[in-house]
């Protein structure tokens, strides 16, 4: 295990990497077990499978993997570990709102069956899916925050810029130049 980087930005936030990585994975794996159990639930209530993508099983698969790079991220820090959980959990997070979206739903569904388990096995995926939603924001939140805007140094570009100045009534304007601009690094403090 390699110790964190001070000098990296996002070395002040491996502990939060760790926290989210752990709560993305637990969310997965409730996910992944509501959604089997679900799927078990059907097979022996209605002797088939149903249709269905089954989306708690391979989005859980996906929390589970951004957790896991949330996790490495906490034990040290570098650029494209913390890119790849930001983008992941990007992805996670937009698949939380789609398990939330459909757990609901089929909540609404099922309340006109008479299959109280199946409603559970519902429940169970759309809070996980509602903590996932909630992990995921804030672990793209800590990524961005040392990868997007912890950055250290910015390219300045220097601009020619023209100041205006007022030149007070019947005064002639003598000697005029265009002033240019300075990046602001080359801007000294008084």
């Amino acid at each position: 295990m390699s110790a964190p980087n001070p000098e990296f930005p996002g070395a002040k936030y491996a502990d939060r990497y760790r926290a989210c990585g752990i709560a993305q994975i637990v969310f997965g794996v409730i996910s992944i077990v509501g959604e089997v159990g679900f799927v078990i639930y059907v097979m022996t209530a209605l002797g088939s499978p149903i249709g269905g993508n089954y989306i708690g099983i391979w989005a859980g698969a996906l929390f589970i993997v951004a957790g896991v790079l949330g996790i490495h991220a906490g034990k040290g820090p570098t650029r494209g570990l913390i890119i790849a959980g930001m983008v992941l959990s990007i992805l996670s997070c937009i698949l939380a709102f789609v398990i939330m979206c459909t757990g609901i739903s089929a909540m609404i569904a099922l309340t006109l069956n008479l299959l109280p388990l199946m409603m559970v096995f519902r429940i169970i995926v759309a809070i996980a899916g509602l903590g996932e939603f909630i992990t995921s924001i804030v672990f793209s939140a800590f990524c961005c925050g040392a990868v997007c805007c912890g950055k250290k140094e910015y390219a300045a570009v220097p601009a020619n810029t023209v100041v205006l100045t007022t030149v007070p009534a019947n005064q002639p304007i003598v000697g005029y130049q265009p002033q240019t601009g300075y990046p602001p690094q080359q801007v000294s403090k008084c």
